[in-house]
C-alpha cells in the first residue's frame, strides 16, 4: 500500500510539471495510467517491485519514464473526440466503461512504451510470493527479538509481585506459574514459546496489575 501511494504521489508531481498538462484532469489521467500499468502486468503475470519502491521511497527512472509516457497518452485519449464518446464532460466520460474500452482499443500503441528495460524491472508473480514470505519471516524474527529484549528488561521483582497478585486474584495455569517462577530468576534469552506465554500474561493482566500496584502505593505512601 505504501508503494502504491509513493507511485501515485510521484505521478501527481510529474504530471503537474508537464507542458502538455493544461487542464484539470490530473486525477483521471493518473487513474487511467496506473490502471493500464496494472492491466499490462496482470496479462503477463508480473508485478511491480513494491518492496524496492518502499525501500528507496521513490520510483525508478524506468518506471518514471513509463508512467510519464502513458500519462501523456491518457491525457490525449481522454480529451480527444471519438465516436464512442457520449459526453463532452471529460470527468463524466472518464467514469464510463466505454472510456476504458476506448483506451484498450489503443493497447498496441500503449504497450510499445513497455520497453525491455522497464519490463525487466518487474517481478514474476511466483517470485513476488517468495519475496513476501521472506519479508514476513524477517519481520516475525525482528518482532520476536524485540519481544525478547522487552521481556529481558523487566526486573525480576516485577515477576515476583505479579505472580503473588495472580495467585491471589486469578486462577492461572500451572505452565504460566512455572514460567513466572523462571522469569523471577531473571533468565535471559527466553524461547519464542516462553515469550509468547509471558506476553499473553502481560496482555491479559499487566494493566490490571499495574493499576493495583499503583493504588497500593498510594494507600501506603
Amino acid at each position: 500500500m505504501i508503494g502504491r501511494v509513493i507511485i501515485w504521489k510521484s505521478l501527481e508531481k510529474l504530471v503537474q510539471k508537464q507542458d502538455w498538462y493544461t487542464n484539470g484532469y490530473r486525477a483521471n489521467i493518473i487513474i487511467y495510467t496506473l490502471a493500464y500499468v496494472s492491466h499490462f502486468l496482470k496479462k503477463r503475470k508480473l508485478e511491480l517491485d513494491y518492496l524496492k519502491i518502499w525501500s528507496v521511497q521513490d520510483i525508478s527512472d524506468e518506471l518514471e519514464e513509463l508512467v510519464l509516457n502513458l500519462s501523456k497518452e491518457m491525457n490525449s485519449l481522454l480529451i480527444d473526440d471519438n465516436p464512442s464518446k457520449t459526453t463532452s464532460n471529460v470527468s463524466e466520460w472518464a467514469k464510463k466503461d466505454a472510456c476504458w474500452g476506448h483506451i484498450l482499443g489503443h493497447a498496441n500503441g500503449l504497450d510499445a512504451y513497455f520497453t525491455d528495460s522497464i519490463v525487466n524491472t518487474f517481478l514474476p508473480l511466483d517470485k513476488v510470493k517468495d519475496i513476501e514470505e521472506l519479508a514476513a519471516s524477517k519481520e516475525k524474527r525482528n518482532n520476536d527479538l524485540a519481544s525478547r529484549d522487552k521481556l529481558n528488561s523487566i526486573d525480576k521483582n516485577y515477576w515476583f509481585m505479579l505472580l503473588d497478585y495472580l495467585n491471589e486474584f486469578h486462577d492461572i495455569s500451572y505452565t504460566q506459574k512455572g514460567l513466572l517462577k523462571t522469569a523471577q530468576r531473571q533468565t535471559r534469552d527466553f524461547s519464542t514459546k516462553q515469550c509468547h506465554v509471558l506476553n499473553e500474561i502481560l496482555e491479559n493482566y499487566g494493566d490490571e496489575f499495574d493499576k493495583y500496584s499503583s493504588s497500593r502505593s498510594l494507600l501506603y505512601s
